[in-house]
């Protein structure tokens, strides 16, 4: 990688763990490994969220292969689901978790996507892949970091602009539109 380059991801991750605010990290020899710092010890091992997150994610990969609104409101239509079902303490739990992970590794990828097209999509593809793998639903920080950096392209992709200085969570950057589905799981 070459000097400018190398500032400038340098420059990208420092920004995003500035704006994340107060990131519990873990140094490991000379690299901070985030992924590690994050622990999901009380999270609920409820059959039905497991359910409905990975169908969350099935819509967050389908609102970028499609570049549909439609998709990413189902996410969030689902994710109001899961929050009833794990409570709004663990959710925040988990959109932080998005946020920190999944923002640095976007701003990784934009890099990369500066040096190497091919590179680039095969990582976005391997972000999907995991989301897309059942096996994956119980590893909340390694899921995290793929859901958080998915959530980022899927706003990119939809033109919708987002700016990690103006909110907390990545999560909230997504529009929440009242829709029919939601309507639907309101009513039972």
């Amino acid at each position: 990688m070459d000097d400018m380059l190398e500032k400038y991801v340098a420059n990208q991750i420092i920004a995003l763990l500035i704006l994340a605010k107060k990131i519990p990290m873990c140094y490991n020899g000379s690299m901070i490994n985030l992924k590690n710092a994050i622990k999901f010890d009380n999270y609920p091992h409820d059959l039905d969220n497991f359910r409905l997150k990975a169908a969350e994610n099935h819509f967050l990969v389908r609102a970028i292969t499609d570049n549909s609104m439609m998709d990413l409101q189902q996410f969030v239509v689902l994710r109001e689901a899961r929050r009833r079902i794990i409570g709004n303490a663990v959710m925040i739990q988990e959109q932080q978790a998005e946020t920190m992970l999944g923002a640095v590794e976007y701003a990784r990828l934009l890099a990369l996507n500066k040096t190497s097209r091919a590179d680039f999509m095969d990582e976005i593809s391997q972000h999907m892949a995991m989301l897309g793998n059942a096996r994956n639903i119980f590893d909340m920080a390694g899921i995290s970091v793929s859901v958080g950096c998915l959530i980022c392209f899927a706003l990119r992709s939809l033109g919708i602009s987002f700016d990690l200085k103006e909110t907390d969570m990545i999560y909230e950057a997504i529009p929440h539109e009242i829709s029919e589905i939601e309507r639907i799981f309101n009513e039972e």
